[in-house]
């Protein structure tokens, strides 16, 4: 009996707009004309299949593929989908030749790839400037290393799965597409359709390019009646009429889903309903057929049919979220290393799993979102945050001392454990947090800061001490204010920006306090009181002398000049 059927080898069946839409990119790209396709389908329309059509027709025609893929472990980390996609192409470059194409910027692209350097961020020319400065500088940076890039090379860039896009990569996605359209690229943005209430700034991007008419939405439909005999007849080479019956049965099961055709049909071979004789394929005159009711009961039966360990390093690599290097699994599964590898083999024959390379060595990663989806919804709330602790513990002892570097990833898995207030639970919410702020990631940083914080004050209402992070609570307080005003989310800020001056206060850190002051009167002057501003800079200048740094005491003079010229007190203004 045949243990399963490889459909990844297939041409790619119908779509024929579709695929001279995405050949029409290309030639535009070749052209010098900059082009962005929105590719959108329901859940296994063949989005993943398409996509490795277009890399190869891509390469063939003498463009540089870049690849990126967003991941739901990722989602909170900045930048990490470009990161996923880009880095690879920017390490390949010498040094001088980022040097070139950013015009001697080439230092500042660590705020968005750290490590591509090898080198700290921190450069002596920013300190001046606002996070916003900052950002928009870097990211018209790295658009224009990309543009010289592809004066060279043409780029074909594939960014996959945006449904878990980090907001921070969803944001300069939106840059690039708008500054790509007069240069030799492609970009095509692929995605699940959204339910309602979902992703909704994936959904404000989307709506942006649309409405400017930078992007062009590609909606990929199930197959035809006909798409669905053409595809038995190019998998089994079983002629149209001998199974015409049989494809008008599964076409009208499956509503011409093409991964739910798969999955169907894998489960027809592997029951023998499907069997091949000598060369030929038999089975098709089956008129009695038990067939799942729909694409998940269709996975459910696939890895219901594992063995348990199977099933269990399935879970694992699930609630992983990214790519798993082999390393790391190797110290979450209890299986030998022998064991181990028999049923990573069995998951890659089975196609649950891909095996490739990567920077860690042998990486596994899901053939298709979908099934990891599916395993993840299966899994009950206790287990799920077992499991995540457990990879969370994990992953922080196989990393070591390069944890800190991946404060993201092990911040993401405590979240999902939901467990106690543990030291490390908050350090790397903590570290993710500082991380992402120090990024721009704004929001990645107000989500890990808030968790962070009711940590903290967990442990503090039961009277434990406080926690060996950097600047302690105050600190987690500070900066989670710092995000929510970059945000605009001020009644939020507010109130933190009051608790961060108190607890500044305490400790005697005069400057500290009088900077939450100063805030607190830049937010007042932003909503629209002037007066209300005044007071908290008049707060902040009244200290005694030399108690506040030179540098604090002239920005906040020169805050409060900009809220008396808004009150009409312009004479006080210009002493200011």
């Amino acid at each position: 009996m045949e243990t399963g059927f490889d459909f990844s080898t297939l041409p790619l069946i119908g779509r024929e707009e579709t695929k001279a839409r995405l050949v029409s990119g290309l030639q535009s790209a070749l052209e010098g004309v900059g082009r962005t396709l929105l590719l959108r389908g329901e859940l296994g329309t063949g989005k993943s299949h398409l996509c490795r059509h277009l890399r190869d027709d891509a390469e063939r025609r003498g463009f540089k593929v870049v690849l990126g893929r967003a991941y739901r472990a990722e989602s909170g980390v900045p930048y990490s989908l470009f990161s996923d996609a880009f880095l690879p192409l920017l390490r390949d470059q010498a040094p001088e030749t980022l040097e070139v194409l950013s015009r001697g910027g080439a230092l500042e692209l660590e705020h968005l790839f750290p490590g591509l350097t090898r080198t700290s961020a921190e450069t002596a020319r920013v300190e001046s400037e606002s996070p916003g400065e900052l950002r928009a500088r870097v990211l018209w940076t790295f658009v224009e290393v990309l543009k010289g890039l592809a004066e060279r090379e043409p780029l074909c860039i594939i960014l996959d799965d945006l449904q878990w896009a980090d907001p921070s990569s969803l944001e300069a996605t939106h840059f690039l597409a708008r500054h790509l359209t007069d240069c030799h690229a492609l970009l095509l943005l692929t995605r699940d359709e959204l339910v309602k209430g979902d992703d909704e700034a994936l959904g404000d991007v989307e709506r942006s390019l649309l409405t400017q008419g930078i992007a062009e939405e590609i909606r990929l439909p199930p197959f035809s009646r006909e798409e669905t005999g053409v595809f038995l007849k190019k998998a089994f080479g079983v002629e149209e009429e001998v199974a015409k019956d049989f494809a008008n049965r599964l076409h009208e099961w499956t509503q011409g889903n093409p991964f739910f055709l798969e999955e169907t049909l894998q489960g027809l071979v592997r029951s023998g309903d499907l069997y091949r004789k000598g060369a030929a394929w038999l089975g098709w005159e089956t008129q009695e057929l038990q067939l799942p009711r729909t694409v998940k009961e269709a996975i459910l039966d696939t890895l219901g049919k594992l063995p348990e360990d199977a099933h269990n390093l399935a879970e694992l690599a699930a609630i992983l979220g990214v790519r798993a290097p082999f390393p790391v699994l190797q110290s979450l599964s209890p299986l030998s290393e022998t064991e181990l590898l028999e049923n990573l083999e069995l998951l890659v024959e089975r196609k649950v799993l891909t095996e490739g390379l990567g920077e860690e060595g042998v990486v596994y990663d899901f053939r298709q979102t979908l099934v990891r989806e599916t395993l993840l919804k299966e899994l009950g709330l206790a287990r799920t945050q077992i499991l995540h602790r457990k990879v969370a513990q994990a992953l922080e002892e196989t990393l070591g001392d390069r944890a800190r570097d991946h404060a993201g990833t092990l911040a993401y898995h405590y979240l999902e454990a939901a467990g106690e207030a543990t030291e490390s639970a908050i350090l790397h919410l903590r570290l993710a947090g500082r991380d992402a702020l120090s990024r721009f990631g704004n929001a990645e940083a107000a989500r890990f800061l808030r968790a962070a914080l009711a940590l903290l004050d967990r442990k503090n209402a039961r009277g434990e001490s406080d926690v060996e992070v950097e600047g302690g609570t105050r600190g987690v307080v500070d900066d989670l204010a710092r995000a929510l005003s970059r945000l605009g989310e001020y009644a939020e800020a507010v109130p933190l920006w009051e608790r961060a001056k108190e607890l500044a206060e305490r400790e005697g850190l005069a400057d500290d306090a009088a900077e939450c002051r100063r805030r607190i009167g830049i937010i007042k002057s932003y909503h629209g009181d002037p007066k209300g501003a005044v007071d908290e800079y008049d707060a902040v200048l009244a200290a005694p002398p030399d108690s506040l740094s030179p540098n604090l005491v002239a920005r906040t003079r020169l805050r409060r000049g900009v809220a008396l010229e808004e009150l009409g007190r312009l004479e006080e203004a210009r002493e200011e």
